[in-house]
């Protein structure tokens, strides 16, 4: 299998594996507003929520994986850029696996015979339910680097000149719509309610990269890809050039005036 096709797959199981961890478990075991609900359904579901939190863990290692091979594509695009990526990128992970450790010590608060004997059930109620408060904290603050790895990541995409522009474009889209949530989720939520359809389509074009990962016919070698962007560079300069030439030439018709009544000629 290709490199490109494989990240691809790779960055599909992670894609999947956050739609299973960050909304269908969430949706099925928590209950806002009711500490006791939540607990009773961690309690009954607990299996399903350490799987959910197990399957969590493996798609942050296979995300690193994806970012390193989308590094290794683009590094010769622009050194920098590709560095930052993977550091925005790199700094996400050990604040979901904060997160993670959070629901760990949430579903082992509840299930715990001996606290419950020692601090009573509506007590451990409500401390796993503030530790689940604390992980979607943790999952905010994330979201300001899930955002922020998709700029230099759009940025590269545009640059490279072997990667279709639209997925360039919407990968930067998909940035900003992590960071408009992020910040409306932190200074206005109840905005953040509103805008949350919006906020979640915009985020969807991160899946441009995925697809393109998937679809890519070939990964340019090291030493083809100075050349794709040394041309992609020439054509837009040619086309810039030939717009300043249209800009600066006078009117056809002032131009045939002036052949006509050449200096000194009678009018």
């Amino acid at each position: 299998m290709k490199p490109t096709r494989l990240a691809g797959l790779l960055y599909l199981i992670v894609v999947v594996a956050g739609v299973f961890t960050l909304k269908i478990v969430p949706d099925q075991i928590i209950v806002p507003g009711d500490a006791a609900a939540t607990a009773d359904h961690l309690r009954a579901s607990e299996t399903l929520f350490r799987f959910a939190m197990l399957i969590d863990l493996l798609a942050e290692v296979l995300f690193l994986i994806v970012v390193i091979a989308l590094y290794r594509l683009l590094r010769d695009v622009h050194e920098g850029l590709s560095t930052l990526m993977v550091v925005f990128a790199a700094i996400s992970v050990p604040i979901a696996l904060v997160a993670v450790s959070l629901e760990i010590a949430a579903v082992s608060v509840v299930g715990d015979s001996d606290l419950v004997s020692a601090l009573g059930r509506s007590q451990l109620d409500a401390l796993a339910a503030v530790l689940l408060r604390v992980h979607g904290e943790a999952l905010l603050v994330d979201e300001m680097l899930w955002g922020l790895w998709l700029f230099p990541l759009g940025i590269l995409q545009l640059r490279s000149g072997f990667v279709p522009r639209l997925v360039g474009v919407l990968a930067i889209v998909g940035g900003a719509g992590f960071l408009v949530d992020f910040g409306t989720s932190l200074v206005a939520p109840d905005v953040a309610n509103a805008v949350a359809s919006v906020t979640s389509l915009a985020r969807a074009g991160e899946m441009a990269t995925m697809v393109w990962l998937l679809v890519a016919r070939s990964r340019p070698t090291r030493a083809e890809t100075p050349k794709i962007i040394a041309l992609a560079t020439s054509q837009r300069g040619r086309v810039r050039r030939s717009a300043a030439r249209g800009r600066l030439a006078p009117p056809r018709d002032l131009r045939g005036r002036r052949r006509h009544h050449a200096p000194g000629s009678s009018r």
